[in-house]
């Protein structure tokens, strides 16, 4: 049993290290280019290195240990080769997530392609490349396993893994002591609401206000909007926040600056107390269910690490598990963050490298190439589905829909373009019929809550993230419908997109 336990620790040291390697390597990527880290100072970007590789190892122990069971319950040596070569696939495959990340960034960094902007058919190669390494990590690990075990060297090697880990223990006790004084949202005070409308706050991307009917434009591109006009509150002049869509978004849910928040662009994010200081997490308290339909990486809240926010974030649950939770509260928020993203790295190239899931271009999407970005169609029924799911309970959502942004417009109906349908970006004509066509999907949304019998007990919001080509000092359309027509009528004044999520709550008196 001595040399099974020398195995063992071998194999366990192996894996240890394996993991540090691809955190690392994963760290330095992040360090070097814009990031999340971009602002952090040195000794938080220390912090990520050394308390991210603790969750991935208690994950690794388990597994190892998962794995090594039967070799423990039977106590023969096929048992026991079984478990080692089970074992070494773990290290391996560690090693194998690892190369496959540095070959994907290289790639895509120095020759502008890689996983996710190669054609459908050509994915398979990277599936392939993915099974050849870990093969040859596979070799690698046994090859070192032997070499440790006939040697004294494997002392050498437990002492450094067990070194690293007590590193990792040791600076993830310091990061939980000192975000235990931090406690999200602890001071509200949370009361029994009379009523519980439903919210829907609906941005159209890239709105000028100017162009909509419903502000005096000379061409009919909101038709409904003006035949709701006297039963809505119109603020005549409202102006964005920031002139990218996470920038503003985040404005318009949290209610503060960037210049407090420091979200402006991808990917920066929201860090501290501004994570968790929002309109959904407030609402969330209050026993609403969330649905944020957005755009990956431009318009996601969830990627601009809103906290306890969304249950559904573009088309994807985002709920956390206990276990989750329990590893943010231990570990910290930027090395959860780091961790979180690392397993969305490797999990979205792998899936759509063997077919299983596409993985999205967001780069692609926004600008419109080939219109691959999802349809507002179905975003607005992806929100439908979510309300219908539990039509009883009160629900906040927020729709942003795509269809506006431009440089290149795809009209659904060409109505003002019927005779200059050739895609010229930022053509006038083509703009005017996504508009027009945003103003159909507003009419089914209405009839849509009509229906199911609840507009009458719902906010609707309408709005926009910025003006066309991401200008501030443009107005842009803010409307909203309250239950029974109340506060109908025009405000004249300047007003804010970080005006919303305050009057939204006001209304609801919290």
């Amino acid at each position: 049993m001595g040399s099974a336990r020398r195995g063992w620790a071998i194999q366990a040291a192996i894996a240890a290290i394996a993991i540090y390697l691809y955190v690392f390597t994963e760290w330095l990527f992040f360090v070097t280019k814009p990031s999340f880290m971009t602002d952090l100072g040195v000794l938080q970007k220390l912090q990520v290195l050394l308390v991210a590789p603790l969750p991935l190892l208690a994950a690794g122990a388990v597994a190892l240990l998962v794995l090594w069971a039967p070799a423990f319950a039977a106590r023969n040596r096929i048992a026991r080769c079984i478990s080692e070569m089970a074992g070494s696939f773990l290290a391996a495959a560690v090693l194998a997530a690892m190369f496959f990340l540095l070959v994907d960034n290289f790639t895509f960094t120095v020759m502008h392609f890689g996983v996710r902007s190669i054609a459908d058919a050509a994915r398979y190669v990277y599936a392939v490349l993915f099974l050849i390494l870990i093969a040859f990590s596979y070799q690698i690990v046994n090859e070192l396993r032997v070499k440790c075990s006939r040697s004294a060297a494997w002392r050498a090697t437990a002492l450094a893994a067990a070194a690293l880990v007590l590193v990792s223990a040791s600076a993830t006790v310091v990061t939980h002591i000192a975000s235990r004084s931090n406690a999200p949202l602890s001071d509200i005070h949370v009361v029994q609401l009379k009523n519980r409308p439903n919210v829907i706050l609906i941005s159209g991307d890239g709105l000028n206000a100017r162009s909509m009917s419903i502000y005096g434009y000379n061409r009919a591109t909101t038709p409904f909007l003006e035949e709701m006009a006297d039963k809505m509150l119109l603020c005549e002049n409202c102006f964005a926040n920031a002139d990218a869509s996470l920038g503003s978004i985040a404005s318009m849910l949290t209610g503060k600056l960037p210049t407090q928040t420091r979200v402006c662009y991808p990917p920066e994010i929201l860090e501290g107390r501004n994570a968790y200081e929002h309109l959904p997490g407030i609402l969330h308290k209050y026993g609403y269910r969330n649905i944020d339909v957005g755009m990956r990486h431009y318009a996601d809240p969830i990627e601009m690490n809103m906290k306890d926010a969304f249950e559904y974030s573009s088309f994807r649950r985002v709920g956390k598990s206990r276990v989750s939770k329990f590893i943010e509260s231990l570990s910290g928020e930027n090395p959860f963050f780091f961790v979180r993203t690392m397993g969305d790295r490797i999990s979205d190239r792998v899936l759509h490298a063997f077919g299983l899931r596409r993985m999205e271009n967001p780069m692609a999407e926004v600008t419109g190439a080939g219109a691959r970005y999802i349809k507002d169609a179905k975003r607005v029924d992806a929100m439908f589905s979510f309300i219908d799911e539990e039509p009883s309970a009160p629900f906040f959502a927020h729709l942003h829909l795509m269809g506006t942004h431009g440089p290149i417009f795809f009209p659904e109906k060409n109505v003002f373009s019927v005779k200059h349908r050739a895609k010229v970006p930022w053509s006038v004509d083509s703009y005017n019929d996504v508009i027009l066509d945003l103003d159909r999907r507003l009419r089914h949304i209405v009839e849509g809550l009509q229906m199911r019998g609840i507009l009458s007990n719902t906010v609707i919001v309408v709005c926009s993230d910025h003006a066309q080509r991401y200008a501030v000092g443009s107005r842009i359309p803010l409307v909203f419908l309250f239950p029974g027509e109340e506060h109908r009528g025009r405000i004249e004044a300047n007003v804010q997109n970080l005006d919303i999520a305050p009057t939204i709550l006001d209304y609801l008196g919290i």
